[in-house]
C-alpha cells in the first residue's frame, strides 16, 4: 500500500492543491494511534434529575441503545459533515472524486459522509457511485441535541443568533463527540506523515476569532489551569500578554485559532483523561451554545495545553481554500491562501481575488478583518 512519504511530496503537494480548492464542507482527517482507552462522554453518567433534564437523560439513553454500531473498515477515515440544503450535490461530487484521485492512491480510508437524514438512498446510491469506501451515516441522535442542562427556550437569549442551535451542535459535534465515535468505531492508524514525524495534529492555515464570539472563552480556560496546573503551558501563553495566565483574558489573549476546516488528528488524544478533562470542564459551561465558541478555539486550546509545539505541524506547501462568501460573491471570511509547492498557486489566488471582490483573504493569515 503506498503512502504519503518523501518522494511524493511535491507531486501530492499539487494534487491536494487542486483537491482542496473543491472541499466547501466540514472536512477532516481522522487519525489515530491506540495509546488510549476509550472515554465517553461524562454526560452519560450524570445521575437523573427531574423535569427536562431526566427526559433529555432518558433520551438519549434509548437513543444510544437503538443506534446500530458503526465498525470501522479501514483504521484511517476521512470525515465530512455537510447538509444537503447548504452544499450542492454537484460539489460534494467534485470533492468525494478528488479525494479519491488524490488522496486514496496514497492512503487506505474510510469516507464518512455525516449527516441529519437529508440525503435520500437515492442521493447517496448517486454520489457512491460505486466507489465501497465511502459511507453515510446519519449523525447519532445522542451527539446531536442540546446537553441536558440547556434548554432551547433559551435560544433568544444566546449570543450569535445568525447561528442556529443545529450549527452549535456541529461545534460540540467537533470538539468532543467525534472523539467518541471514532475511538468507539476503531479508528487507531496514522497516516505515514504523521508517524514519521511524531505528530499528532497538523493544520493549515491560522485566524483570529471574532473577540464577541470568545467571549468569556480564555476565562473558562484561566479556571481550568487554576484547577488542575499544566505547568507553565507555554503554548498556550506565548499568545496572551502578558505572557503567564494573567494574561488569559479577554483583553490579553490574541485569539489566535487553528482554521480547523481541514485537519489531521490521531483520535487517541482527544479521549486521553486529562484532555477529556479539559473537553469537559469547556462543555459544562454551556459556552459552546451561549457564545458560540467554535470548535476551532477549543481545539487550539487542548493543544496548546497538552502537546509540546513539535507535536504541531502547520502545512504550507499546498494550496488551500476555504472562503465564506457574501451577496454577489464577495468574500465574507476565509479565502485562498497559496501553497509553496504549488506551481499555480499565483493564478489560483489571483483568480480567486478577482472573482470575489479584489480579496485574496479576510480575517485569517494575519490579514485584517472588516
Amino acid at each position: 500500500m503506498r503512502k504519503f512519504g518523501k518522494p511524493q511530496r511535491a507531486s501530492v503537494a499539487r494534487k491536494l492543491a487542486a483537491l482542496f480548492a473543491y472541499f466547501a464542507f466540514f472536512l477532516l482527517v481522522v487519525i489515530g494511534a491506540p495509546y488510549a482507552a476509550p472515554y465517553r462522554s461524562s454526560e452519560h453518567c450524570v445521575p437523573p434529575q427531574s423535569g427536562s433534564s431526566a427526559a433529555a437523560l432518558s433520551a438519549a439513553a434509548a437513543d444510544a441503545a437503538d443506534e446500530p454500531a458503526w465498525q470501522a473498515r479501514n483504521r484511517l477515515a476521512i470525515v465530512y459533515l455537510t447538509k444537503k440544503a447548504d452544499s450542492s450535490m454537484a460539489n460534494l461530487e467534485k470533492s468525494l472524486q478528488l479525494v479519491h484521485q488524490h488522496v486514496l492512491p496514497w492512503t487506505t480510508a474510510d469516507v464518512l459522509v455525516f449527516h441529519e437524514g437529508d440525503f435520500s438512498a437515492e442521493d447517496q446510491a448517486q454520489l457512491i457511485a460505486g466507489r465501497p469506501d465511502i459511507h453515510f451515516l446519519r449523525i447519532p441522535a445522542r451527539y446531536w441535541r442540546l446537553p441536558y442542562f440547556l434548554s432551547e427556550d433559551d435560544f433568544p437569549s444566546w449570543h450569535d443568533q445568525g447561528f442556529s442551535i443545529g450549527y452549535r451542535h456541529m461545534i460540540r459535534w467537533f470538539s468532543l463527540h467525534l472523539w467518541t465515535f471514532a475511538s468507539e468505531a476503531g479508528y487507531d492508524n496514522l497516516t505515514q506523515f504523521m508517524r514519521d514525524r511524531d505528530l499528532t495534529y497538523a493544520y493549515r492555515i491560522s485566524f483570529t476569532e471574532w473577540p464577541t464570539s470568545a467571549t468569556g472563552f480564555p476565562e473558562t480556560l484561566r479556571a481550568y489551569l487554576d484547577m488542575y496546573p499544566q505547568g507553565d503551558a507555554p503554548h498556550l501563553l506565548a499568545h496572551c500578554t502578558p505572557a503567564s495566565l494573567d494574561g488569559l483574558t479577554g483583553a490579553g489573549w490574541s485569539r489566535f485559532s487553528f482554521y480547523n476546516n481541514f485537519f489531521l488528528t490521531a483520535v487517541p488524544f482527544w479521549q486521553r483523561p486529562d484532555v477529556r478533562r479539559l473537553l469537559e470542564f469547556v462543555d459544562r459551561s454551556g459556552g459552546i451554545y451561549t457564545h458560540r465558541w467554535g470548535d476551532a478555539l477549543i481545539h487550539t486550546a487542548a493543544v496548546q495545553i497538552f502537546l509540546p509545539e513539535g507535536g504541531v505541524h502547520k502545512f504550507e506547501d499546498w494550496t488551500y481554500e476555504h472562503a465564506t462568501l457574501g451577496p454577489g460573491a464577495q468574500l465574507k471570511w476565509g479565502g485562498i491562501v497559496g501553497g509553496s509547492a504549488d506551481p499555480d498557486s499565483e493564478r489560483r489566488v489571483a483568480e480567486f481575488a478577482a472573482a470575489h471582490g479584489g480579496q485574496a483573504v479576510l480575517c485569517v493569515e494575519e490579514s485584517k478583518c472588516p
